[in-house]
Order: structure tokens, then sequence, then C-alpha cells
């Protein structure tokens, strides 16, 4: 796999909470999936035509917040390490960007810590998504308040 890194991208951060983390928190996040230096994909392309359907879903995904409480079937998933700009110190930031791949093919991507962790934990528990049902595992994106009362993105089983 190639490298990729897009600077002052427009990601969707989800909560009021976001924590400037070194590159090195971030790529050993990545790190817990697999060894690619910077982009994990559970998607097999391993033909021209997958790698498209891929391509077109990391370039052309839709913000997650705006398909909460929606459901869907997950099927795949792509982790992205790359960096924005924070809106309010100015400065770039290293994130992890998260692409959701649907059994349609929809693709909805989202910054949020709460989706990496619900996605390590489904994956430990469901198996890796080429272990899942054909049409993937029906989900859906919901924001819930931490107990110090920070918002945060994750994903429920439905």
């Amino acid at each position: 796999m190639t490298e990729q890194k897009i600077v002052g991208s427009e990601v969707e951060v989800a909560g009021a909470h976001n924590d400037a983390v070194g590159m090195d928190v971030v790529m050993s996040k990545l790190a817990a999936f697999s060894d690619a230096p910077m982009v994990y994909s559970t998607f097999d392309a391993n033909d021209v035509e997958s790698q498209k359907v891929l391509a077109t879903a990391v370039t052309d995904a839709s913000p997650l917040n705006e398909f909460l409480n929606k459901p869907f079937y997950l099927k795949n998933f792509v982790v992205q390490a790359t960096t924005m700009i924070d809106d309010k110190t100015g400065e770039e930031v290293p994130i992890l960007r998260i692409i959701l791949i649907t059994s349609e093919g929809k693709a909805y991507s989202c910054a949020a810590d709460g989706i990496f962790k619900v996605l390590q934990t489904y994956t430990g528990i469901l198996g890796h998504p080429s272990t899942w049902p054909a049409e993937g595992h029906k989900m859906q994106a919901v924001e819930q308040k931490s107990r110090r009362g920070f918002r945060y993105l994750t994903l429920k089983l439905v």
C-alpha cells in the first residue's frame, strides 16, 4: 500500500473534546490493525474494479454525523492516518479517519475515537469482516455522552 497524507481535509470530528495527539500515538493505534504504514483496510481489493470501488469509498465518503440513528449493514472499514487543522489553534494535528463501507457500497467517514475503539471491539468479538455474513452486520451510528459530559460517536449492533 502507498502512504497517503491529507492535510487540512474536510473531515467530520465528532464530539466537543478532541485531544491533539502525537503522530506516534496515531501510528500505534493504527498498528493495532496492521503493519501498513498509513492505511488499513478490511476491503478485499485484489482486482482493478475492487480497487476503484475502494478508492471511491475513501475519496467520496459522506460525513457519518449526517446518518446518525439510521441503520445500515457494515461490510468493511478503512482506517487512515492523516492530519487536519485544529479550528481553535490553527495547528495541524494527527487524526485517524475512519471510513465505514456498507453492503450497498455507500461510505461514511468520521474522525471519531469512539468509532475506532468500537471497531476494535467488534473485530475482536465478531471476527474480521471477511468472516461476517455476506450482507455484513446491521449497525447504526449514535451519539452518546461520557460521564464527564463529552459527546462521542459509537456504533451499536441492531
